[in-house]
C-alpha cells in the first residue's frame, strides 16, 4: 500500500518547483515479462522470497568497485535521467552478450515521498557516502541532493561535484540514488524506452498480450 511520508507535501512543492517528471529505472529487456506478468516491479530481496528468477547483471559481470547498495530489499532508481556511468559500462560490458539489450522505465515520481524511500546524494554503494553523509529518507537529504556543490570521497580519490548549468530537475551527481521499497506497480510505469525502432518491436512481439502502449523510442537516454 502506498503511504506518504508525513511531510510529503513540502516533497510535492520541490518537485513541482524543479520540474521533476519521472524516476529512472534501466533493465535488461528479457525481464520486462517478469515484470508485466507479475504486475510489479520488485527490488531483487522480493524477488528471491518469491523464488523468482531474473536476469541480474551483477549475475553475470564483476566490477572493480561495489556498485549497489547492499540491501537488496530496495529498488536502485534515479531522478529524471539515468546514472549514465553505470550505465554505459553495463551497456559496454553486455554487447557481446547476444540476448542482452536495455531498456529503460520512467517511473511515477510520487515515489520519492513514499514513506519508505530513501536518499543518496551519490552511488549508494560508496561507504564513504554509507558512514560519514548517510542515506535518509528525510527531506534534508532530498534537498542535499542537489546541492550546489558535493565533495564525494570513494576508496581511490576525492572529488568535488559543481551543478554548474545543470537542469533544475536533475541531481548534482548523476550517480544519486533514489531507494524505493515498496513494490512499483506496472500501473505506475510512465513509459517502457528503447534506444531504437528495431528494439522496440523486438519487446512488443515479446509481450504480445501485454499492453505496450507507452512503449516508446528515446535514444537520448542510451
Amino acid at each position: 500500500m502506498f503511504t506518504e511520508k508525513p511531510d510529503s507535501d513540502q516533497f510535492k512543492q520541490e518537485i513541482k518547483r524543479r520540474g521533476i517528471t519521472r524516476l529512472i529505472h534501466f533493465t535488461p529487456t528479457i525481464n520486462l515479462r517478469g515484470i508485466f506478468e507479475l504486475g510489479y516491479l520488485y527490488s531483487r530481496m522480493e524477488l528471491e522470497n518469491l523464488d523468482i528468477h531474473v536476469i541480474d547483471i551483477l549475475d553475470y559481470i564483476k566490477f572493480n568497485d561495489q556498485i549497489r547498495f547492499d540491501d537488496k530489499t530496495y529498488i536502485n532508481l534515479s531522478i529524471e535521467r539515468p546514472n549514465s556511468y553505470l550505465f554505459r559500462r553495463f551497456i559496454d560490458n553486455t554487447k557481446n552478450i547476444p540476448y542482452i539489450s536495455w531498456c529503460v522505465l520512467s517511473i511515477d515520481p510520487k515515489y520519492i515521498y513514499e514513506q519508505d524511500t530513501l536518499f543518496s546524494v551519490t552511488n549508494a554503494a560508496n561507504r564513504h557516502n554509507q558512514n560519514s553523509v548517510g542515506i535518509t529518507g528525510d527531506f534534508h537529504k532530498f534537498q542535499m541532493m542537489f546541492d550546489d556543490r558535493l565533495s564525494i570521497v570513494s576508496s581511490r580519490t576525492t572529488k568535488i561535484v559543481n551543478r554548474m548549468k545543470l537542469p533544475d530537475a536533475y541531481t548534482t551527481d548523476e550517480q544519486a540514488e533514489v531507494l524505493v521499497k515498496q513494490p512499483i506497480p506496472v500501473a505506475d510505469i510512465l513509459s517502457v524506452s528503447f534506444p531504437t525502432l528495431e528494439k522496440l518491436v523486438e519487446a512488443k512481439a515479446a509481450l504480445s498480450g501485454y499492453d505496450c502502449s507507452n512503449f516508446v523510442i528515446e535514444c537520448g537516454l542510451f
